[in-house]
């Protein structure tokens, strides 16, 4: 996998990834999607 030459691709990258993280952390935190609301 080459580096691209603009790291723009890079931080879209790792925005999605932190994203996804907190995401993942605030549904364990809330008891694993038990509740059954939001989305």
């Amino acid at each position: 996998m080459a580096a691209p030459k603009s790291r723009t691709g890079l931080w879209i990258a790792i925005a999605i990834a932190v994203i996804v993280l907190i995401v993942v952390i605030v549904l364990a935190m809330r008891g694993g999607g038990d509740g059954g609301g939001g989305y």
